[in-house]
């Protein structure tokens, strides 16, 4: 589906570069005129200082000649020197299958799959860039993290024989002190979730083990509370006929006719006085014995549930415990013409001190005040224009950065104001 959202994108992103600088007739059917258009656009791209400029540019190019390897390379050049792979990944798109041997294509194909969180569709042309260009290390330590990925994720992709290959020049030396470390890293980052993953599994079996002997208890005192209850009853039973016995034996004593009589009678009920006693301290140490029976069920019936609440975390745990890791992974842009660069889309954290700076003092305007805001305003616009371009590549996730960017750092211009309702939709 991201492959099919992929090539809907640059359609979309080309067919507005296609309406919005629209080629006169004559430079698509008169050949010298079309070709000096071309290096024009291809100069313009080169020596454009904002990504609006390469991209006015690369439109103009696109609509003389799409498929001209010279003008794809320029940009995608231009566009890795701008900090915007994610633009240069339109241009990529282009280049990679008209040169297999050219590995910076693939390496910003793969940057943009890997950071869109497409580590499938990231692989073959991560592996292969860094085997075509083992001197950009930006690219080598992005397939570096791509093969470890491979090697401990469960749903591997189908690769090609020549990927296998690739594979094996990288695990061979191929990429250099800077693959081998990258790939070291990288392995770590999985293998503290794997280790993880496996003393959860071995925790969640000592767990089910303890709940198995908790449920044993647990059953043992139900049924010494339920053999201390019949005994109670048997007990209060007996009682209950003692007590009978001794009020028998105080009225057999009342209606005696003789001493002999009344001997025995009054034996009768100092016997019975005897047993009511011994059979009522029985049942008092029942009463005390069932109520400590059930403190013991309770406490045990509540460590139960402590245990299965544990052992489900457990579970979960196992289960999630490599879902984390691409998160620790870092890609970084493909180097062009040696020049590393950060990726300008990426999201940055607002600074404190330079927040409370202006909130202190306030917009320093000098003598030129009028002329800064112009600047300010032009900057702005340059940025929305790019926004837009976003937009219309279906890029929302670059496009709302971009968008809030030029609301937070230009406030008050009229690109902010679009920004913001532009916002809104998103």
């Amino acid at each position: 589906m991201k492959r099919a959202w992929a090539a809907a994108s640059a359609v979309a992103w080309l067919g507005f570069c296609a309406a919005a600088t629209a080629a006169p007739t004559s430079a698509r059917t008169s050949l010298p005129a079309g070709i000096e258009g071309l290096s024009a656009a291809i100069r313009d791209i080169a020596s454009a200082a904002t990504p609006e400029a390469a991209m006015s540019a690369y439109a103009r190019g696109c609509n003389i000649n799409r498929q001209d390897r010279a003008l794809q390379d320029a940009y995608m050049r231009k566009m890795l020197k701008l900090g915007r792979p994610e633009a240069a990944w339109f241009a990529a798109q282009v280049l990679a299958p008209m040169d297999l041997a050219y590995g910076l294509p693939q390496g910003v194909i793969a940057y943009v799959c890997a950071k869109r969180d497409n580590l499938k569709e990231a692989f073959s042309p991560g592996v292969r860039a860094a085997v075509l260009d083992p001197n950009n290390v930006p690219t080598v330590q992005n397939a570096a993290q791509l093969l470890a990925w491979y090697e401990h994720t469960d749903a591997k992709p189908a690769i090609a024989q020549s990927v296998k290959d690739a594979m094996k020049k990288l695990r061979g030396g191929a990429g250099g002190k800077a693959f081998a470390d990258a790939y070291k890293q990288a392995c770590d980052v999985y293998k503290s979730p794997e280790q993880r993953k496996k003393d959860l599994e071995q925790k969640a079996s000592a767990v089910r083990a303890e709940i198995q002997q908790l449920n044993q208890k647990v059953n043992s005192a139900a049924q010494t509370l339920r053999s201390g209850e019949q005994s109670y009853a048997r007990d209060l039973d007996e009682l209950r006929r003692l007590q009978r016995e001794l009020a028998q034996a105080e009225l057999d004593m009342r209606t005696a006719r003789n001493n002999q009589a009344r001997r025995s009678a009054e034996r009768r009920r100092t016997t019975a006085a005897n047993d009511i006693r011994k059979c009522q301290q029985d049942t008092a140490s029942l009463t005390d014995e069932a109520a400590k029976a059930q403190r013991s069920l309770a406490d045990l019936k509540k460590k139960l549930t402590d245990k299965r609440a544990e052992l489900s975390k457990a579970q979960a745990g196992a289960r999630g415990a490599l879902d984390a890791a691409e998160d620790k992974l870092r890609w970084r842009v493909p180097a062009v013409d040696g020049i590393l660069v950060a990726d300008a889309d990426a999201p940055k954290a607002p600074s404190r001190s330079a927040g409370a700076a202006t909130a202190a003092t306030g917009p320093q305007l000098g003598p030129d005040a009028p002329l800064e805001r112009r600047l300010a305003e032009a900057k702005a616009a340059d940025k929305l224009g790019l926004a837009k371009m976003y937009l219309d590549g279906k890029m929302t996730d670059a496009a709302r950065r971009t968008l809030r960017e030029i609301v937070s750092k230009h406030p008050g211009t009229a690109a902010a104001r679009e920004a913001a309702e532009l916002l809104k939709g998103l």
